[in-house]
């Protein structure tokens, strides 16, 4: 495929509701691959157009790297030809090691692999070097994973935000398709998103739906789910709305559903309370892997009622029928 190719390709079909898939486990610590993979296929049974691997919520920080390279080859092949399937690098780690996994990438059908820059802020170069290399080493779609940088020199401490112009070279780059915006900075948001979204997929990656309302409003067209992990038809619904100019159900959506889930949730710890939610669902075994832990049997108690509720309105909008969110 050519790059100008690859890269419109990205903009046309990365929209909307993109699913991150945890690593899941047996209760004896081992990967459940079989859960994984029966996720995967939840979630393309249900319309999820893109799902996505990701440091965070595909829990690589307690994954070796030969098991980081199993979860994006059962992501892949799971959802292969049927979905987008953007895959991810460790967060640490040399630039042959993020060569590798693009390249597995590739050979796993994966579409894409977000490059996580492994190092502190030493200036530009580092960096540009970094995705140039990743992204000549494969024929898949690049994507940047845009977050702020621990600095590296004193006087930029304690972070740095990637540049207008670091983003823009490195967009330049054959394969680089977009990037996973984290900043979590407004003005980051607004600048890279008008000026880049008409030409590369941006996907928002903090704070689910509310955020998208507003980066939308800069062209950024696609997001990462939060409730949609364990109710991707309330997210399905929403983006509905959304496309369809009804912002105010729309909105209804965020406060009724996803803000107090997020209320209770990021409180608890994002990670372990979804994983939870997930479970109650019947979608995800509940065991973690150490040194994670479980909630606490009072702590998912609080989530409970909550995650009935959004299920049960998911099920409303998976009927297809008309849906008044209270």
């Amino acid at each position: 495929m050519a790059e100008s190719d690859l890269k419109s390709r990205f903009c046309d079909h990365v929209i909307g509701t993109v699913v991150p898939v945890l690593a899941m486990f047996k209760e004896s610590g081992s990967l459940d691959e079989e859960a994984i993979s029966d996720y995967v296929e939840f979630l393309i049974g249900c319309g999820v157009q893109t799902v996505m691997c990701t440091v965070g919520t595909s829990r690589y920080d307690v994954l070796s790297v030969p098991e980081m390279l199993q979860v994006n080859k059962v992501v892949a092949q799971s959802a292969k030809g049927r979905a987008t399937v953007i895959v991810t690098t460790p967060s640490i780690g040399p630039t042959d090691q993020a060569v590798e996994f693009a390249r597995a990438a590739s050979r796993d059908g994966a579409d894409a692999i977000i490059a996580v820059y492994p190092d502190r802020y030493y200036g530009d170069e580092p960096i540009a070097r970094f995705f140039q290399e990743v992204a000549h080493s494969t024929d898949i779609g690049v994507l940047i994973h845009e977050m702020p940088i621990r600095a590296g020199r004193a006087f930029e401490a304690p972070s740095v935000q990637y540049s207008r112009a670091l983003v823009e070279r490195i967009l330049g780059y054959p394969n680089v398709v977009g990037l996973k915006e984290e900043s979590g900075n407004s003005e980051v948001i607004e600048q890279l998103s008008t000026a880049f979204a008409n030409r590369h997929a941006i996907i928002g990656g903090r704070g689910g739906m509310a955020a998208h309302l507003g980066a939308r409003q800069y062209g950024q067209v696609a997001y990462l789910a939060g409730v949609g992990n364990f109710a991707p038809a309330v997210e399905l619904k929403f983006a509905q709305l959304v496309a369809a100019g009804r912002n105010d159900e729309a909105r209804a959506i965020v406060e009724n559903y996803e803000k107090p889930f997020f209320d209770i949730a990021v409180n608890l710890g994002w990670h372990p309370a979804l994983r939870e939610a997930m479970a109650m669902a019947d979608l995800c075994p509940p065991f973690e892997r150490q040194p994670m832990m479980r909630l606490a049997p009072e702590e998912r108690r609080k989530l409970e009622a909550i995650t009935t509720k959004i299920v049960n309105f998911g099920e409303v909008c998976a009927a297809g029928e008309e849906v008044v969110s209270t």
